[in-house]
């Protein structure tokens, strides 16, 4: 489960994908699962991680 999340957040990092675009791709269909598993590793909410990597990009 772990590397599914590390997933998200490289698609986050390296690709201008929607949360719930993200989601999908690496298996998710319960937006809440989703977030609630994203944020035992990321320790925050995958809205705020996307809004943070946009702005390292710039």
């Amino acid at each position: 489960m772990y590397e599914v999340r590390k997933k998200a957040a490289e698609l986050f990092e390296n690709e201008a994908n929607s949360i719930k675009e993200v989601m999908v791709k690496v298996g998710f269909n319960n937006r809440n699962i989703f977030i609630k598993h994203f944020k035992e590793v990321h320790k925050t909410l995958p809205s705020e991680y996307k809004r943070r990597s946009a702005l390292k990009s710039f």
